[in-house]
């Protein structure tokens, strides 16, 4: 008799909060909270080389003697301002050579994230509702 009396007190406890839970109808103000993040991006676009390989030379002679040399390359590799140059001549073929390598272009681009988090407040029966709810559930599949 006294398991019957637990059982119907119970179901009643249960009713009563389901019913509240699915018919209460006062609306409930969510709390919208904003968050802004502020990034800046940078993307480097590498620049190719400009190459120029055996170009001939003119031969301009000042004096009339001619002076034999054994046969040599000249080079020259500098970097100036981030940029690198380097040139080659090579006698008795009068070819120079040249190659400009560019530094790397970067571009910053900024960005603004805006993240919007919707945050419920919890009533104060809602709690202990749930925990009396799921302890009445939990009986009631023992028995």
């Amino acid at each position: 008799m006294n398991k019957y009396i637990f059982i119907i007190v119970a179901s009643m406890i249960i009713g009563i909060i389901l019913g509240y839970f699915l018919f209460n109808s006062k609306p409930v103000a969510p709390i919208i909270e904003q968050k802004i993040l502020y990034d800046t991006i940078y993307n480097e676009i590498p620049a190719e080389p400009i190459i120029i390989e055996k170009i001939r030379a003119e031969k301009e002679y000042i004096h009339d003697t001619i002076i034999v040399t054994k046969p040599f390359i000249a080079k020259a590799d500098t970097i100036i301002q981030k940029d690198t140059v380097v040139m080659f001549y090579t006698f008795p073929e009068n070819y120079f050579s040249m190659q400009y390598k560019t530094h790397r272009d970067s571009i910053a681009i900024p960005t603004q994230t805006i993240i919007k988090t919707e945050l419920r407040k919890r009533e104060l029966w809602e709690i202990p509702a749930a925990i009396l709810s799921g302890c009445a559930i939990g009986i009631l599949i023992n028995n």
